[in-house]
């Protein structure tokens, strides 16, 4: 595959994420819904029904971030419509991976101050048919900057769209 096959792909920041011995994929989404509904900082999940943000609802995927190591994590722009299959080709071309959506909520807990402005972050794995998307909120003053949307798989086509992939930083 060449690379002018991603042209619509732009890599706009990279960052490193450490992996706490805490995180456990398998139940990562439910800590994580406790602690947002407990205490939103930053994101209201008023939108999200009770019934798809579950661990069940999304199978673990096909590689998952390990405790106690470090990750870099690549913010990668769209520049026009792609469909998730295009974001995982690209991950994989670039010897990275998508780490779902138990994953990008560990990022999400951990750095999301180091996503652009307004970005709106995809999250999607190969064993889903959902992917969650969290976007940010045009509206009062006072209210939560970012929901979180759970939807079927579909294409991305947002001017602010992103995702993310990850690679193990070698020691």
């Amino acid at each position: 595959m060449k690379n002018t096959d991603f042209d619509h792909f732009k890599i706009v920041k990279k960052i490193f994420l450490f992996v706490p011995e805490i995180y456990d994929p398998d139940i990562q989404l439910a800590k994580f819904k406790s602690l947002y509904r407990s205490n939103p900082k930053g994101l209201n999940l008023e939108s999200v029904d009770n019934n798809y943000l579950l661990d069940r609802n999304f199978p673990r995927p096909q590689h998952i971030l390990r405790s106690r190591l470090t990750y870099e994590v690549s913010i990668v722009g769209l520049l026009w419509k792609v469909e998730p299959s295009d974001c995982l080709k690209y991950a994989k071309y670039n010897k990275g991976f998508c780490a779902g959506i138990q994953g990008d909520t560990l990022f999400w807990q951990e750095k999301r101050k180091e996503l652009p402005d307004h970005a709106r972050l995809n999250s999607f794995s190969t064993n889903s048919q959902l992917m969650a998307v969290f976007r940010p909120v045009d509206g009062e003053p006072g209210e939560e900057p970012y929901y979180l949307d759970i939807v079927s798989l579909q294409g991305l086509s947002e001017v602010n769209d992103y995702f993310l992939f990850y690679k193990e930083k070698k020691q």
